[in-house]
């Protein structure tokens, strides 16, 4: 049982070198510290989470979500068109949380098929 448990956190150690060293954890890792120097992106980037969670919150509660509804989504959307930064961390994120999820997908069904 013991020995078993040793080779489970082996491979887990493994699996973690593995996914840190994968292109998309290093653009990922890039891009992030990119944009922590860059105060307006994280501002930017601060509330374009506020407003999907806002968004997602209202969904959550069956109302409906009108596209550009107020003037503070118009100017995040304006600000986003002319911050190559913040659209470049967004994607890399993305990629990510792809890799992250297709992994968690492999663990929870080794024989999934799509991998």
């Amino acid at each position: 049982m013991e020995n078993e448990l040793e080779n489970i956190i082996a491979k887990a150690a493994e699996l973690s070198s593995l996914i840190r060293s994968s292109g998309a954890a290093m653009e990922y890792e890039s891009r992030l510290a990119e944009i922590s120097r860059d105060r307006g992106s994280l501002e930017l980037l601060d509330r374009l989470t506020a407003a999907g969670r806002e968004i997602h919150e209202k969904t959550e509660l069956g109302e409906t979500i009108v596209p550009g509804h107020s003037a503070e989504y118009q100017l995040i959307e304006e600000e986003l068109k002319d911050n190559q930064l913040v659209k470049d961390f967004l994607l890399a994120q993305k990629s990510y949380l792809q890799l992250m999820q297709d992994v968690i997908n492999l663990i929870k069904d080794p024989e999934g098929g799509n991998h």
